[in-house]
């Protein structure tokens, strides 16, 4: 199976992956990573990406608070 799944002959179900990771008793991300990576680098990767999802929900909630805040004054 395994040798299956590097060789991109298919791919695996979600029930494979939780049991995989059990069984090398690590999280399922650590599978998704290049080896290269260190866990800082993870870390750091992980904090860019929050800092801009949050700046995108910044940005919506602003627009929604404003146009809110637009119609309030219409009403």
């Amino acid at each position: 199976m395994i040798n299956d799944i590097e060789g991109c002959r298919t791919w695996i179900s979600d029930k494979t992956l939780v049991k995989l990771t059990s069984a090398l008793k690590i999280e399922t991300y650590r599978l998704f990573t290049p080896l290269t990576l260190t866990d800082n680098d993870i870390g750091k990767t992980a904090l860019a990406d929050l800092a801009q999802d949050l700046q995108k929900i910044r940005k919506v909630f602003n627009v929604n608070f404003d146009n809110a805040l637009k119609s309030r004054d219409l009403v």
